[in-house]
């Protein structure tokens, strides 16, 4: 099952899919409640996979921390022995941190971010996490962070705000009524958005692709104004004064600083560097699926200021075109 993306920025497409053949449904719900996600296993995951014998639906009851982290090495092994792709949904409660499990523990995104990470270098970038709790969206944005690190999944599924056990049942099971049968995702977050009109502009799909760029955007709003930049250099200089003891040692460090961050052809090779890093090419240099976005996507894309500024913390970020060309960024 595979499929095409397109950015929440209606102006870019991303040339880049995901494909599984196992939906992993991980439920930590405390005794009592409405258990969503064996229901969600039981009226439409059940059913679909019956009608698919090739697609495999396995569930687990998450009793703690240890179980949530056992499962997912499970995942990553079961991959790595059988190389099948897996779908990884989530079924907890949650907030902007993380997830909170059955025994009370709660479990940061960045704890979950090692684990991901490891079955997305699997993956070869495939992995898709839907988190079904409150505020799941806010896994996609531990991204900012780890531009150095290769991605911890393909793509995240999730709200950015507190939803109900209703909301849950109802939203996916149009989600996954449509991509279990499409593998169209794009029709079933849109299904999702239908099936619960009022949290419509709360759910949507977060390609890791649009995140490297949002987040290198951001990284050049913060890291590479002027004044990041000078004291960059100064500390680099003083590192370097101390430790080779020449002022011309000294000079180079800091004309190495300027011109790899504040000039256009640094913070290219930068942007190269972290695309390399970040998207495995280095690790898969034959695989053309992996996404390869460009210098100019990342300086044209257009931000959704709302929901990301919300989500994210990060601020409008409109950057100076080049001479003689229009901005794009507004």
């Amino acid at each position: 099952m595979a499929d095409q993306n397109q950015s929440p920025d209606k102006g870019l497409t991303l040339h880049t899919g995901f494909g599984f053949k196992t939906i992993w449904l991980l439920e930590s719900l405390p005794d009592g409640q409405y258990h969503t996600g064996r229901e969600l296993h039981r009226t439409v995951l059940l059913p679909r996979q019956r009608e698919d014998p090739g697609l495999l639906v396995e569930f687990v009851d998450i009793p703690n921390r240890a179980a949530l982290f056992g499962a997912l090495e499970k995942i990553r092994s079961t991959l790595a022995s059988t190389g099948q792709v897996p779908l990884i949904h989530l079924e907890t409660h949650g907030d902007k941190k993380g997830v909170s499990l059955k025994s009370g523990e709660h479990v940061l995104y960045e704890e979950l971010c090692p684990v991901l990470r490891k079955i997305n270098v699997l993956a070869q970038n495939n992995l898709f996490v839907v988190v079904a709790a409150c505020n799941g969206v806010y896994l996609s944005f531990i991204l900012s962070n780890s531009l150095t690190d290769p991605s911890p999944f393909w793509g995240v599924c999730g709200p950015s705000v507190e939803i109900s056990a209703g909301d849950v049942i109802d939203g996916y099971s149009a989600f996954y009524g449509e991509a279990l049968v499409s593998a169209d995702m794009n029709a079933a977050i849109g299904r999702l958005k239908q099936a619960i009109p009022h949290h419509a502009d709360k759910f949507n799909i977060w390609n890791s692709e649009y995140l490297f760029m949002l987040a290198f955007r951001h990284y050049l709003h913060v890291h590479c104004n002027p004044k990041a930049i000078d004291q960059r250099a100064e500390s680099i200089v003083k590192e370097a004064r101390a430790g080779l003891g020449t002022a011309l040692d000294a000079e180079q460090c800091d004309r190495y600083v300027r011109e790899r961050l504040g000039t256009e052809d640094g913070q290219k090779r930068e942007f190269e560097r972290m695309i390399t890093r970040f998207f495995m090419h280095d690790i898969y240099p034959r695989n053309p699926s992996l996404p390869s976005p460009s210098f100019e996507d990342m300086r044209r894309i257009r931000l959704v200021e709302k929901d990301a500024q919300q989500a994210t913390g990060y601020q409008p970020i409109i950057l100076k075109p080049q001479e003689g060309q229009a901005d794009e960024s507004a």
